[in-house]
Protein backbone atom coordinates (compact mmCIF):
# COMPACT_ATOMS: atom_id res chain seq x y z
CA UNK A 1 0.00 0.00 0.00
CA UNK A 2 1.38 3.73 -0.90
CA UNK A 3 0.21 4.83 2.88
CA UNK A 4 2.58 1.96 3.78
CA UNK A 5 5.16 3.36 2.34
CA UNK A 6 4.82 6.94 3.61
CA UNK A 7 5.07 5.32 7.07
CA UNK A 8 8.54 3.86 6.36
CA UNK A 9 10.08 7.05 3.96
CA UNK A 10 8.56 9.27 7.09
CA UNK A 11 10.70 6.33 9.59
CA UNK A 12 13.90 7.06 7.40
CA UNK A 13 13.54 10.66 7.25
CA UNK A 14 13.32 10.79 11.19
CA UNK A 15 16.66 9.44 11.54
CA UNK A 16 18.15 11.79 9.14
CA UNK A 17 17.06 14.47 10.82
CA UNK A 18 18.67 13.17 14.09
CA UNK A 19 22.02 14.35 15.46
CA UNK A 20 24.51 11.09 15.30
CA UNK A 21 26.10 12.03 18.52
CA UNK A 22 23.12 13.04 21.20
CA UNK A 23 19.89 11.51 19.18
CA UNK A 24 18.09 14.45 19.29
CA UNK A 25 16.21 15.59 16.61
CA UNK A 26 17.14 18.63 14.95
CA UNK A 27 16.04 21.01 12.28
CA UNK A 28 19.44 22.57 12.15
CA UNK A 29 22.33 20.39 11.02
CA UNK A 30 26.10 20.79 10.20
CA UNK A 31 27.81 18.59 8.04
CA UNK A 32 31.80 18.51 8.54
CA UNK A 33 32.91 18.22 5.04
CA UNK A 34 35.91 16.20 5.80
CA UNK A 35 34.29 13.23 6.39
CA UNK A 36 31.36 13.64 6.09
CA UNK A 37 29.46 12.92 9.44
CA UNK A 38 26.42 15.18 10.89
CA UNK A 39 25.90 16.64 14.25
CA UNK A 40 23.72 19.02 15.80
CA UNK A 41 24.89 22.66 16.18
CA UNK A 42 24.85 22.24 19.71
CA UNK A 43 27.38 18.84 19.57
CA UNK A 44 29.64 20.37 16.71
CA UNK A 45 29.80 23.95 19.38
CA UNK A 46 31.30 21.22 21.68
CA UNK A 47 33.80 19.78 19.12
CA UNK A 48 37.76 20.31 20.12
CA UNK A 49 39.41 17.06 19.59
CA UNK A 50 37.80 16.59 16.15
CA UNK A 51 34.87 14.84 14.71
CA UNK A 52 33.27 12.80 17.32
CA UNK A 53 32.98 9.79 14.91
CA UNK A 54 36.07 9.48 13.24
CA UNK A 55 38.16 11.89 15.11
CA UNK A 56 39.25 13.69 11.59
CA UNK A 57 40.42 17.21 12.46
CA UNK A 58 37.81 19.95 11.30
CA UNK A 59 38.14 23.20 11.22
CA UNK A 60 35.15 26.22 11.55
CA UNK A 61 35.31 26.88 7.75
CA UNK A 62 34.65 23.25 7.09
CA UNK A 63 31.27 23.25 8.79
CA UNK A 64 28.27 23.07 6.09
CA UNK A 65 24.69 23.66 7.66
CA UNK A 66 22.60 22.93 5.02
CA UNK A 67 24.11 19.98 3.26
CA UNK A 68 21.56 17.68 4.81
CA UNK A 69 18.75 19.06 2.47
CA UNK A 70 20.12 16.99 -0.41
CA UNK A 71 19.83 13.78 1.71
CA UNK A 72 16.14 14.62 2.52
CA UNK A 73 15.02 15.89 -0.88
CA UNK A 74 14.77 12.23 -2.47
CA UNK A 75 12.81 11.09 0.41
CA UNK A 76 10.63 14.14 0.78
CA UNK A 77 9.73 13.53 -3.12
CA UNK A 78 8.81 9.60 -2.68
CA UNK A 79 6.32 10.45 0.32
CA UNK A 80 4.45 12.93 -1.85
CA UNK A 81 4.33 10.74 -5.11
CA UNK A 82 3.08 8.08 -2.66
CA UNK A 83 0.74 10.08 -0.95
CA UNK A 84 -0.50 11.49 -4.22
CA UNK A 85 -1.18 8.40 -5.78
CA UNK A 86 -2.71 7.64 -2.98
CA UNK A 87 -5.35 10.52 -2.76
CA UNK A 88 -5.43 10.01 -6.69
CA UNK A 89 -6.98 6.13 -5.64
CA UNK A 90 -9.38 7.85 -3.66
CA UNK A 91 -10.51 10.05 -6.61
CA UNK A 92 -9.75 13.65 -4.81
CA UNK A 93 -11.37 16.59 -6.24
CA UNK A 94 -8.64 18.39 -8.22
CA UNK A 95 -10.18 20.58 -9.82
CA UNK A 96 -8.57 23.69 -11.58
CA UNK A 97 -5.24 22.06 -9.25
CA UNK A 98 -1.82 21.78 -10.62
CA UNK A 99 0.80 19.46 -9.03
CA UNK A 100 4.27 20.91 -10.32
CA UNK A 101 7.56 19.69 -8.58
CA UNK A 102 6.40 18.54 -5.27
CA UNK A 103 3.99 21.59 -4.80
CA UNK A 104 0.29 21.82 -5.20
CA UNK A 105 -1.04 25.09 -6.95
CA UNK A 106 -4.74 26.32 -7.41
CA UNK A 107 -4.78 28.00 -10.97
CA UNK A 108 -7.19 31.16 -10.90
CA UNK A 109 -9.18 32.63 -14.24
CA UNK A 110 -9.32 36.21 -14.46
CA UNK A 111 -10.24 38.80 -16.20
CA UNK A 112 -7.72 40.97 -18.22
CA UNK A 113 -6.23 44.05 -15.69
CA UNK A 114 -5.86 47.47 -16.26
CA UNK A 115 -1.93 48.75 -15.45
CA UNK A 116 -0.56 52.02 -15.15
CA UNK A 117 2.40 53.40 -17.28
CA UNK A 118 4.64 51.28 -14.92
CA UNK A 119 3.12 47.98 -15.35
CA UNK A 120 1.72 48.63 -12.16
CA UNK A 121 -1.64 46.95 -11.22
CA UNK A 122 -4.18 48.56 -8.53
CA UNK A 123 -2.69 45.93 -6.26
CA UNK A 124 0.83 47.21 -6.58
CA UNK A 125 -0.11 50.73 -5.82
CA UNK A 126 -2.16 49.99 -2.69
CA UNK A 127 0.56 48.00 -1.15
CA UNK A 128 3.36 50.34 -2.02
CA UNK A 129 1.33 53.44 -0.10
CA UNK A 130 0.22 51.07 2.95
CA UNK A 131 -4.24 50.62 1.52
CA UNK A 132 -4.79 47.81 3.78
CA UNK A 133 -8.84 48.31 2.91
CA UNK A 134 -7.87 48.57 -0.32
CA UNK A 135 -6.15 45.40 -0.19
CA UNK A 136 -8.45 43.97 1.11
CA UNK A 137 -10.87 44.44 -1.31
CA UNK A 138 -8.90 44.03 -4.46
CA UNK A 139 -7.30 40.74 -3.13
CA UNK A 140 -9.81 38.27 -4.27
CA UNK A 141 -10.52 39.68 -7.73
CA UNK A 142 -6.97 40.39 -9.19
CA UNK A 143 -3.55 38.40 -9.98
CA UNK A 144 -2.36 38.89 -6.68
CA UNK A 145 1.35 37.74 -8.74
CA UNK A 146 0.91 40.25 -11.11
CA UNK A 147 4.53 41.49 -12.43
CA UNK A 148 5.25 45.43 -13.14
CA UNK A 149 7.78 46.08 -16.05
CA UNK A 150 10.49 45.99 -13.62
CA UNK A 151 9.78 42.30 -12.32
CA UNK A 152 8.40 43.29 -8.83
CA UNK A 153 5.17 41.88 -7.39
CA UNK A 154 2.22 43.25 -5.20
CA UNK A 155 4.39 41.49 -2.30
CA UNK A 156 8.30 42.99 -3.36
CA UNK A 157 5.95 46.25 -2.85
CA UNK A 158 4.59 45.70 0.29
CA UNK A 159 7.99 44.33 1.88
CA UNK A 160 9.96 46.97 0.58
CA UNK A 161 6.86 49.55 2.36
CA UNK A 162 7.50 47.31 5.29
CA UNK A 163 3.72 46.49 5.98
CA UNK A 164 3.54 43.60 8.33
CA UNK A 165 -0.48 43.08 8.22
CA UNK A 166 -0.13 43.47 4.53
CA UNK A 167 2.21 41.33 3.68
CA UNK A 168 0.24 38.50 5.92
CA UNK A 169 -2.58 39.12 4.09
CA UNK A 170 -0.93 38.13 0.93
CA UNK A 171 0.62 35.38 1.93
CA UNK A 172 -1.83 34.14 3.66
CA UNK A 173 -3.80 34.22 0.56
CA UNK A 174 -1.38 32.02 -1.51
CA UNK A 175 0.76 34.92 -2.86
CA UNK A 176 3.82 33.06 -4.42
CA UNK A 177 6.87 34.19 -2.01
CA UNK A 178 10.03 33.46 -4.35
CA UNK A 179 8.80 35.42 -7.08
CA UNK A 180 12.28 37.19 -8.56
CA UNK A 181 11.78 40.93 -9.20
CA UNK A 182 14.54 43.39 -10.70
CA UNK A 183 17.76 41.44 -10.05
CA UNK A 184 16.46 38.49 -9.17
CA UNK A 185 15.42 39.52 -5.62
CA UNK A 186 12.98 37.66 -4.28
CA UNK A 187 10.69 39.27 -1.84
CA UNK A 188 12.74 37.58 1.18
CA UNK A 189 16.33 39.34 -0.38
CA UNK A 190 14.22 42.53 -0.15
CA UNK A 191 13.10 42.22 3.92
CA UNK A 192 16.30 41.62 4.71
CA UNK A 193 17.91 44.62 2.69
CA UNK A 194 15.33 46.38 4.70
CA UNK A 195 16.48 45.12 7.87
CA UNK A 196 12.49 44.05 9.22
CA UNK A 197 13.30 41.27 11.33
CA UNK A 198 9.54 40.67 11.63
CA UNK A 199 8.71 40.11 7.93
CA UNK A 200 12.05 37.76 7.42
CA UNK A 201 10.53 35.65 9.72
CA UNK A 202 6.96 36.01 8.65
CA UNK A 203 8.14 35.23 5.15
CA UNK A 204 10.66 32.08 6.29
CA UNK A 205 7.11 30.77 8.00
CA UNK A 206 5.41 30.74 5.08
CA UNK A 207 8.30 28.75 3.18
CA UNK A 208 10.13 31.41 1.50
CA UNK A 209 13.51 30.14 -0.16
CA UNK A 210 16.55 31.54 2.05
CA UNK A 211 18.99 29.84 -0.51
CA UNK A 212 17.17 32.07 -3.67
CA UNK A 213 20.20 33.28 -5.68
CA UNK A 214 19.59 36.95 -6.92
CA UNK A 215 21.40 38.18 -10.22
CA UNK A 216 24.65 38.72 -8.38
CA UNK A 217 24.85 35.18 -6.71
CA UNK A 218 24.06 36.50 -3.57
CA UNK A 219 21.29 34.74 -1.28
CA UNK A 220 19.04 36.87 1.27
CA UNK A 221 21.23 35.70 4.51
CA UNK A 222 24.18 37.31 2.00
CA UNK A 223 22.63 40.85 2.55
CA UNK A 224 22.72 40.39 6.34
CA UNK A 225 26.35 40.45 7.60
CA UNK A 226 25.76 43.35 9.77
CA UNK A 227 22.91 42.27 11.06
CA UNK A 228 22.82 39.45 13.98
CA UNK A 229 19.16 39.60 15.35
CA UNK A 230 18.02 38.52 11.19
CA UNK A 231 21.00 36.01 10.94
CA UNK A 232 19.96 34.26 14.16
CA UNK A 233 16.23 34.23 12.84
CA UNK A 234 17.54 32.22 9.43
CA UNK A 235 19.48 29.89 12.64
CA UNK A 236 15.58 29.39 14.29
CA UNK A 237 13.63 26.44 14.30
CA UNK A 238 10.51 27.99 12.07
CA UNK A 239 7.92 26.22 12.19
CA UNK A 240 6.45 26.24 7.84
CA UNK A 241 2.58 27.32 7.60
CA UNK A 242 1.30 25.42 4.36
CA UNK A 243 -0.86 27.55 2.07
CA UNK A 244 -1.40 26.31 -1.26
CA UNK A 245 0.24 29.16 -3.63
CA UNK A 246 -1.91 30.83 -6.16
CA UNK A 247 -1.36 30.58 -9.89
CA UNK A 248 -3.43 33.04 -11.91
CA UNK A 249 -4.52 33.30 -16.18
CA UNK A 250 -6.28 35.46 -17.77
CA UNK A 251 -9.85 34.36 -19.58
CA UNK A 252 -8.59 36.07 -22.83
CA UNK A 253 -7.43 34.36 -26.17
CA UNK A 254 -5.96 36.11 -29.21
CA UNK A 255 -4.87 33.09 -30.83
CA UNK A 256 -2.13 32.54 -33.72
CA UNK A 257 -3.33 29.18 -35.70
CA UNK A 258 0.29 27.50 -37.04
CA UNK A 259 -1.52 24.73 -39.35
CA UNK A 260 -4.50 23.87 -37.54
CA UNK A 261 -7.17 21.89 -39.30
CA UNK A 262 -9.58 24.47 -41.12
CA UNK A 263 -12.57 22.95 -39.05
CA UNK A 264 -10.67 24.05 -35.56
CA UNK A 265 -9.87 27.44 -37.46
CA UNK A 266 -13.40 28.19 -38.41
CA UNK A 267 -14.90 27.21 -34.97
CA UNK A 268 -12.66 30.25 -33.60
CA UNK A 269 -13.56 32.22 -36.35
CA UNK A 270 -17.74 31.88 -35.30
CA UNK A 271 -16.59 32.40 -31.68
CA UNK A 272 -15.16 36.29 -32.97
CA UNK A 273 -12.19 35.04 -30.64
CA UNK A 274 -9.71 37.58 -32.34
CA UNK A 275 -6.69 35.60 -34.72
CA UNK A 276 -3.80 36.71 -35.33
CA UNK A 277 -2.60 35.53 -39.00
CA UNK A 278 1.31 36.70 -38.58
CA UNK A 279 2.30 35.59 -34.86
CA UNK A 280 3.86 38.09 -32.57
CA UNK A 281 4.33 37.60 -28.78
CA UNK A 282 3.35 40.79 -27.20
CA UNK A 283 -0.05 40.06 -29.18
CA UNK A 284 -0.94 36.76 -29.09
CA UNK A 285 -1.98 34.56 -26.26
CA UNK A 286 -2.58 31.26 -27.68
CA UNK A 287 -0.63 29.65 -30.07
CA UNK A 288 -2.58 26.68 -31.36
CA UNK A 289 -1.05 23.62 -33.22
CA UNK A 290 -1.52 20.17 -33.93
CA UNK A 291 -0.83 17.40 -31.48
CA UNK A 292 1.23 15.73 -35.00
CA UNK A 293 3.34 18.35 -35.49
CA UNK A 294 6.89 18.22 -36.08
CA UNK A 295 9.83 20.44 -34.03
CA UNK A 296 10.27 23.51 -35.54
CA UNK A 297 11.38 26.88 -35.21
CA UNK A 298 8.28 29.13 -34.35
CA UNK A 299 7.37 26.96 -32.09
CA UNK A 300 10.09 26.92 -29.92
CA UNK A 301 10.37 30.78 -30.32
CA UNK A 302 6.69 30.89 -29.36
CA UNK A 303 7.31 28.24 -26.18
CA UNK A 304 10.14 30.63 -24.87
CA UNK A 305 8.38 33.81 -25.20
CA UNK A 306 5.55 32.72 -23.31
CA UNK A 307 2.77 32.06 -25.44
CA UNK A 308 0.30 29.21 -23.97
CA UNK A 309 0.87 26.54 -26.82
CA UNK A 310 -1.96 24.36 -26.60
CA UNK A 311 -3.33 21.58 -29.26
CA UNK A 312 -6.29 22.08 -31.25
CA UNK A 313 -8.86 20.33 -29.62
CA UNK A 314 -8.65 22.57 -26.74
CA UNK A 315 -10.60 25.08 -29.14
CA UNK A 316 -13.75 23.22 -27.99
CA UNK A 317 -13.00 23.14 -24.10
CA UNK A 318 -12.14 26.81 -24.59
CA UNK A 319 -15.29 27.72 -26.09
CA UNK A 320 -17.28 26.25 -23.24
CA UNK A 321 -15.36 28.52 -20.65
CA UNK A 322 -13.34 25.64 -19.47
CA UNK A 323 -9.56 27.16 -19.44
CA UNK A 324 -8.60 24.53 -17.20
CA UNK A 325 -5.31 22.43 -17.96
CA UNK A 326 -3.41 20.30 -15.70
CA UNK A 327 -0.29 20.79 -17.51
CA UNK A 328 2.09 18.48 -15.50
CA UNK A 329 -0.25 15.38 -17.34
CA UNK A 330 -1.56 17.40 -20.36
CA UNK A 331 -0.07 15.93 -23.89
CA UNK A 332 0.52 19.11 -25.69
CA UNK A 333 2.78 17.81 -28.84
CA UNK A 334 3.34 14.06 -29.45
CA UNK A 335 6.93 14.03 -29.30
CA UNK A 336 8.32 13.52 -25.09
CA UNK A 337 11.28 16.11 -25.40
CA UNK A 338 8.90 18.85 -26.61
CA UNK A 339 6.21 18.08 -24.83
CA UNK A 340 7.99 18.43 -21.23
CA UNK A 341 9.88 21.87 -22.53
CA UNK A 342 6.32 22.93 -23.11
CA UNK A 343 5.05 22.14 -19.88
CA UNK A 344 8.20 24.00 -18.70
CA UNK A 345 7.65 26.86 -20.10
CA UNK A 346 3.69 27.24 -19.38
CA UNK A 347 4.39 26.18 -15.20
CA UNK A 348 7.99 29.19 -15.73
CA UNK A 349 5.32 31.35 -17.47
CA UNK A 350 2.30 30.89 -14.03
CA UNK A 351 5.50 31.14 -11.70
CA UNK A 352 6.28 34.11 -12.64
CA UNK A 353 10.03 33.55 -13.60
CA UNK A 354 12.91 35.17 -16.05
CA UNK A 355 12.71 33.54 -19.51
CA UNK A 356 14.95 30.51 -20.64
CA UNK A 357 18.03 32.56 -21.60
CA UNK A 358 17.68 35.47 -19.48
CA UNK A 359 20.82 37.02 -17.77
CA UNK A 360 22.79 34.86 -21.16
CA UNK A 361 25.20 36.48 -23.71
CA UNK A 362 25.80 34.88 -26.80
CA UNK A 363 27.92 35.06 -29.95
CA UNK A 364 27.25 33.41 -32.84
CA UNK A 365 30.23 32.12 -34.76
CA UNK A 366 30.42 30.26 -38.44
CA UNK A 367 26.57 29.51 -40.45
CA UNK A 368 27.19 30.76 -42.80
CA UNK A 369 24.90 27.93 -44.10
CA UNK A 370 21.83 25.58 -42.81
CA UNK A 371 23.06 22.91 -40.28
CA UNK A 372 20.11 20.22 -40.49
CA UNK A 373 19.54 19.78 -36.63
CA UNK A 374 16.42 17.44 -35.89
CA UNK A 375 14.89 17.70 -39.67
CA UNK A 376 15.50 21.31 -39.38
CA UNK A 377 17.22 23.58 -41.83
CA UNK A 378 18.97 25.91 -39.22
CA UNK A 379 20.40 29.39 -40.13
CA UNK A 380 22.37 31.72 -38.42
CA UNK A 381 18.90 33.87 -38.23
CA UNK A 382 17.24 31.16 -36.68
CA UNK A 383 19.72 30.58 -33.86
CA UNK A 384 19.17 34.74 -33.51
CA UNK A 385 15.73 34.37 -33.18
CA UNK A 386 15.47 31.66 -30.79
CA UNK A 387 18.20 33.50 -28.31
CA UNK A 388 16.30 36.75 -28.67
CA UNK A 389 12.52 34.64 -28.06
CA UNK A 390 14.17 33.76 -24.84
CA UNK A 391 15.52 37.08 -23.81
CA UNK A 392 19.42 36.40 -24.57
CA UNK A 393 21.48 39.38 -25.30
CA UNK A 394 23.49 39.11 -28.81
CA UNK A 395 26.82 40.16 -29.16
CA UNK A 396 28.26 41.16 -32.06
CA UNK A 397 31.95 40.55 -31.07
CA UNK A 398 32.94 37.65 -29.26
CA UNK A 399 33.27 37.72 -25.72
CA UNK A 400 37.00 37.84 -24.26
CA UNK A 401 38.56 36.00 -21.46
CA UNK A 402 39.40 39.28 -19.21
CA UNK A 403 35.96 40.74 -20.34
CA UNK A 404 34.06 38.16 -18.89
CA UNK A 405 36.09 37.62 -15.67
CA UNK A 406 35.30 41.56 -14.99
CA UNK A 407 31.82 41.16 -15.79
CA UNK A 408 30.24 38.44 -14.04
CA UNK A 409 26.28 37.28 -13.43
CA UNK A 410 24.55 34.85 -12.26
CA UNK A 411 22.09 33.58 -15.07
CA UNK A 412 18.04 32.43 -13.22
CA UNK A 413 18.50 29.20 -14.95
CA UNK A 414 21.71 28.25 -14.70
CA UNK A 415 22.52 24.93 -13.27
CA UNK A 416 24.58 25.45 -9.33
CA UNK A 417 27.73 23.85 -11.34
CA UNK A 418 27.19 26.13 -13.78
CA UNK A 419 25.54 29.13 -12.03
CA UNK A 420 28.01 31.77 -13.11
CA UNK A 421 28.14 31.03 -17.11
CA UNK A 422 26.80 33.47 -18.63
CA UNK A 423 28.85 33.98 -22.15
CA UNK A 424 28.39 31.36 -24.78
CA UNK A 425 30.44 31.65 -28.05
CA UNK A 426 27.52 29.10 -30.62
CA UNK A 427 29.56 27.19 -32.91
CA UNK A 428 28.60 25.05 -35.99
CA UNK A 429 28.08 21.53 -34.97
CA UNK A 430 30.38 19.88 -36.80
CA UNK A 431 32.56 22.78 -36.77
CA UNK A 432 34.40 23.44 -33.35
CA UNK A 433 36.37 26.31 -32.76
CA UNK A 434 40.21 25.44 -32.65
CA UNK A 435 40.46 27.84 -29.32
CA UNK A 436 38.56 26.39 -26.57
CA UNK A 437 38.09 27.91 -23.47
CA UNK A 438 38.02 26.06 -20.27
CA UNK A 439 36.22 29.08 -18.02
CA UNK A 440 33.09 29.05 -15.11
CA UNK A 441 32.04 32.47 -17.08
CA UNK A 442 32.29 31.53 -20.57
CA UNK A 443 32.08 28.35 -22.98
CA UNK A 444 31.68 27.62 -26.18
CA UNK A 445 28.55 25.07 -27.12
CA UNK A 446 27.23 23.74 -30.62
CA UNK A 447 24.23 25.08 -32.22
CA UNK A 448 22.57 21.46 -31.27
CA UNK A 449 23.35 22.57 -27.24
CA UNK A 450 21.29 25.20 -27.98
CA UNK A 451 18.32 23.80 -29.49
CA UNK A 452 18.41 21.11 -27.09
CA UNK A 453 18.14 23.75 -24.25
CA UNK A 454 15.14 25.59 -26.43
CA UNK A 455 13.36 21.77 -26.95
CA UNK A 456 14.07 20.69 -22.81
CA UNK A 457 13.99 24.54 -21.30
CA UNK A 458 16.70 23.51 -19.38
CA UNK A 459 20.19 25.32 -19.56
CA UNK A 460 22.30 21.85 -20.08
CA UNK A 461 25.63 21.86 -18.57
Amino acid sequence: MEIDKVETFLHRLEDILKCTQCGNQNKVLGRLKKCGHYFCKTCINKIDQGCPKCKAFVEDSEIDWHNFFVQTEDLISKVYNSLLVASQRNEVNRINTIFYQNKTYQLNFIAEQKINTKGETALHVACRRKKIKEVNNLITHVDINAQDFAGWVPMHEAVESEDYEIVELLLKNGALTDTPGQDYKTPLHKAVICQNSQIVKLLLQYGANRDSIDYFGKTPLDYAQCTEEIKSIFDEEIEIINIMPQLFCCKKMVAHCYYIDPSYEAKLKQSKIKIEENYNAKKVTHFIIRRTHKISIKILTAMLEGSTIVPQEYIDNFLKQDFFISIPDYTFINIPLLNTGIQKSLMNNLLRLPKLFDGISFYITNHTTHVLIYDIKVKKHNLQNVIAAGDGVLLHRAPTPTTCEIKINFPFHASKTNAKCCNYIIYEEQKPPLLMYNMAELKHKSSKWLLDCALNFTIFD
